[in-house]
């Protein structure tokens, strides 16, 4: 089996400063991002989504390309008991409101100052 399958905050005790996350920019140059600092970013991200009234059994999508931000966004939501799912960035607007309207009210609030961030969705039960 390929990879370690325990969760990163684990990881994050365990092993902080090693590569949780190698990525490579569209002109090739590698960033590195430990699991300390996704820890880190993912309980940045589980603040947010309390702070906006999200938490147990909430529903939060992110329309967002693939990045360090979503992983910590997936991470941040799991911590609060919330589910996590990603949109096709490609949707328009009407196509992601009219997919998203079953799930009940929604906010939603721009992207964080950190790029690549996603744009998210949230629900509240």
């Amino acid at each position: 089996m390929r990879g370690d399958r325990r969760p990163a905050p684990q990881h994050a005790r365990t092993q902080p400063r090693r590569p949780a996350i190698i990525a490579y920019d569209p002109a090739g140059n590698r960033t590195e991002t430990t699991y300390s600092d996704l820890d880190e970013r993912a309980n940045r991200f589980a603040a947010l989504f309390a702070s906006r009234g999200i938490g147990r059994g909430g529903r939060i999508a992110s329309m967002a390309r693939n990045g360090v931000d979503v992983v910590a966004a997936y991470y941040g939501a799991l911590k609060i008991g919330a589910a996590f799912t990603g949109v096709n960035p490609l949707y328009r607007e009407a196509e992601v409101t009219t997919g998203s309207g079953t799930a009940g009210r929604h906010s939603s609030w721009p992207r964080t100052s950190s790029p690549p961030s996603p744009s998210l969705r949230a629900s509240t039960r």
